[in-house]
């Protein structure tokens, strides 16, 4: 059977810039897919244009289309990965079945945690839940062989409505997928994109890069999160074997020599981590590396950091989200211990890694002095060696547990899917606005950019570059003194 995959366009909106990465979940399905005897191709509508504004950040719907009727695809496979896109996404798929009349397979985290709205929304056949590479061959495989796909985790049509099976499983040992089909996505065009505005990189913009994922899952349960509705909750690793026989392939193959590792929890057993980095050093590969999605504090040594370092990393994240412990333990759920995270900065900066970390504020039960206090922490931390701390609002995905607790307390200042980013404020408690939210970020980027510059004048000079920034850090400088 022919199969055609697509990565939708984004819709533009203001204030979001949307990034071009490599849709790894797609080029996981592909290979799988293409394993089992399937035609396979991969429309990924960012990278193929990116270059031309417009009204989508991608390839216009029309584009797509025309280049799905060139395919003729027996069966169209879509990915909704974002709540805030789903609007567009489910235009296209309702575009290219009136056109075409193809059945059309959605997944992605929308859509495994509102199927049924979904199915109706995008006019799609089916919708999948959760890990898309099982369900989507078995769709493929019983639509080639002329019968009805019924299987766990699928939301399909009937004639009394929409029916859905409960998902029941996950792919229980990930050693047994193919690597990802990179061969099938447009690699160049992803080094292209790196080497004028790629985000995620935050390195040297001329690297050849690509993500690789070592373990699915995360054992946690943060109020905020909704990669269990994609991934589940068991934690389930790849071997280090595995791991390197990709990393083998990708540096070979594709010339890669920068790495994201995307795990949730790539060093949940630490011991784990460090076998693929001592692998990676044993192979003497020439690339860096960093974890942009961040790593748990409380898995990391002082081996583990060294390994790091001379196995090619040349950063890291780590996932904070309140710098207030209570907040931390009772309403985030984070329950990481903030003595750690003080630890590990300053025990990174004696290894010479650089660290980022991420803060979250604008939970349900947060109060503003709460949020005052996430601020100093972020603060102290700078000062104990963090390269930098990223601010973002709660957002109250669908299929979270913070979203349930906004809805049955009629906290949610808006219902719009597209309006559903980390810059804006959609939560109203009794305690906080979305104006009060809106202005303690302002406060925060800007006290922690004071705080950098404090701590490494001609560092900050050297990244920000711009005189106005400067001048506006030293301005603020000599005026704090002059109290």
């Amino acid at each position: 059977m022919k199969v055609c995959l697509i990565n939708p366009p984004w819709r533009i909106s203001e204030g979001v810039a949307p990034d071009v990465y490599q849709p790894m979940g797609l080029a996981y399905i592909a290979s799988y897919l293409r394993k089992h005897g399937h035609d396979v191709s991969i429309i990924d509508s960012i990278p193929e244009g990116w270059k031309t504004p417009g009204e989508y950040w991608g390839l216009h719907p029309d584009k797509i289309a025309e280049m799905v009727g060139k395919i003729k695809p027996d069966l169209i496979g879509m990915s909704v990965p974002f709540s805030s896109n789903s609007g567009a996404s489910f235009e296209l798929s309702r575009m290219l079945k009136e056109r075409f009349g193809t059945p059309i397979a959605i997944g992605g985290a929308h859509p495994s945690v509102l199927p049924k709205e979904s199915l109706k929304d995008s006019g799609a056949d089916y919708v999948i839940l959760s890990e898309g590479e099982e369900r989507m061959r078995k769709i493929a495989d019983a639509l080639d062989e002329g019968r009805k796909p019924i299987f766990d985790g699928l939301c399909y049509n009937t004639k009394n409505g929409a029916k859905l099976i409960p998902q029941e499983s996950y792919i229980k040992d990930p050693d047994t997928l193919p690597f990802p089909a990179r061969d099938l996505l447009p690699m160049e065009k992803y080094f292209d994109a790196a080497r004028n505005f790629t985000a995620r990189l935050g390195q040297d913009k001329h690297l050849r890069w690509t993500t690789v994922i070592t373990s699915r899952g995360c054992p946690f349960n943060c109020v905020f999160c909704s990669i269990h509705c994609i991934s589940g909750f068991a934690w389930r690793p790849r071997t280090p074997e595995n791991v390197i026989k990709e990393l083998d392939q990708i540096t070979s193959q594709f010339g890669i020599n920068h790495i994201l590792f995307e795990d949730d929890n790539m060093t949940l057993k630490i011991e784990r981590a460090k076998k693929i980095y001592a692998e990676m050093i044993r192979k003497k590969y020439d690339v860096t590396w960093t974890a942009p999605n961040g790593l748990r504090a409380d898995t990391l040594d002082m081996e583990s950091l060294k390994l790091m370092k001379k196995s090619g990393c040349v950063g890291f994240s780590i996932a904070v989200e309140s710098g207030d412990q209570q907040v931390n333990n009772n309403i985030v759920r984070k329950r990481l211990n903030l003595r750690t995270v003080e630890k590990v900065v300053s025990m990174s900066k004696k290894v010479g890694l650089p660290t980022t970390a991420f803060f979250i504020i604008g939970f349900p039960g947060e109060k503003i002095e709460n949020m005052k206090t996430t601020i100093r922490f972020a603060r102290k931390l700078i000062r104990r060696g963090l390269g930098e701390a990223t601010f973002y609002i709660a957002t109250p995905l669908p299929g979270t547990d913070m979203r349930k607790i906004a809805e049955e307390n009629d906290y949610l200042v808006a219902d719009d899917f597209n309006t559903l980013n980390p810059y804006n404020p959609l939560i109203k408690t009794q305690d906080f606005t979305p104006s009060d939210v809106a202005k303690m970020k302002i406060r925060a980027t800007r006290d922690v950019k004071m705080e950098m510059f404090l701590a490494d004048p001609l560092g900050f000079t050297r990244r920000y570059g711009k005189p106005r920034i400067v001048k506006g850090y030293l301005r603020r400088l000599v005026h704090l003194l002059s109290k």
